[in-house]
């Protein structure tokens, strides 16, 4: 048996027959917690050098939160707007927006931190949607035991590699999350034998519920932030 990390890259050319490889090993789901641990320390080491990079050259995230919530209410144009001028830099100093922002582009001492949650996050990720896809799948008519399911999407995980090239969330990140995704399909048709559209509807099913869930979650958010605001 050859190790996971050898099919990686035939998973990223969407060779179909490497997640075929996997049906015949003994224990799937070990190796692919190897990969996915292995790929997020990668992808750690790459955004902790990354985010202190941008913290050598880009503004400080304070000197920008003042700008936009103390000094841009402050100019003549938004004056003649009255009271909707120091409404709108209460809005923009919502705290969630700036811890994003700060994660986005942390100080030294948090890009750190991605070197431990990097590897936390995408198996835990991985696992989340391993279980929910699964679940999926057997609805769909899918017969593959658990573990197989998820070392097969371990190995979808691997266009993740290319985000080295793209640190910072941008349209790169939209392509190579659109790149997994394609890649999840191919692993819940090859572990389930489901045809075309089960296979689409099975990896699909979970990103809808987290959207639903994310969205929900984000409009409660908002809601309360701007209740505190009018």
């Amino acid at each position: 048996m050859q190790s996971i990390a050898a099919l990686v890259p035939r998973a990223l050319l969407f060779d179909g027959d490497a997640y075929l490889e996997i049906k015949i090993w003994g224990r799937p789901a070990r190796e692919g917690a190897r990969l996915v641990l292995g790929l997020g320390a990668v992808l750690g080491i790459a955004g902790t050098l990354a985010g202190i990079l941008g913290w050598a050259t880009a503004p400080a995230l304070a000197d920008v939160r003042r700008v936009l919530t103390a000094e841009l209410a402050a100019l003549p144009l938004l004056q003649r707007f009255g009271p909707l001028a120091s409404r709108v830099a209460a809005a923009l100093d919502w705290p969630p927006l700036w811890a994003a922002a700060a994660w986005v582009h942390p100080t030294p001492l948090l890009a750190l931190m991605r070197l431990a949650i990097g590897p936390a996050g995408l198996l835990m990720g991985w696992l989340a949607y391993g279980l929910a896809a699964h679940a999926a799948a057997r609805l769909l008519g899918g017969r593959a035991r658990l573990e197989l399911t998820l070392g097969c999407l371990a190995l979808a995980e691997a266009p993740r590699l290319l985000l080295i090239l793209a640190p910072s969330p941008g349209l790169a990140w939209l392509g190579v999350w659109a790149w997994v995704l394609a890649a999840r399909f191919q692993a819940l048709r090859a572990a389930h034998g489901l045809d075309g559209w089960r296979a689409f509807w099975a990896a699909l099913m979970p990103v809808l519920v987290a959207i639903c869930l994310g969205g929900a979650a984000l409009t409660c958010a908002l809601a309360v932030a701007l209740a505190g605001v009018l």
